[in-house]
């Protein structure tokens, strides 16, 4: 979590991605119950990735939409 709201610069919207992207297997594999507590911040990281830091061609997008 803290690697999605502190590297928010232009170099790291790979980096990003790729983070969601992890986050995203790991909630899958430990389950509802174990994602659970840490749910609400994630959603809100992603949700502000995606409201207010995504350009129109943006790497991050690809990313976002799969873990939606």
């Amino acid at each position: 979590m803290t690697y999605l709201a502190q590297f928010n610069t232009a170099e790291y919207k790979q980096f990003r991605g790729q983070v969601i992207e992890s986050i995203t297997i790991i909630c899958s594999a430990v389950g509802l119950d174990a994602f659970r507590p840490v749910a609400d911040d994630i959603v809100r990281v992603m949700l502000e990735i995606q409201n207010t830091q995504l350009e129109k061609r943006d790497s991050q997008r690809i990313y976002l939409l799969s873990a939606w």
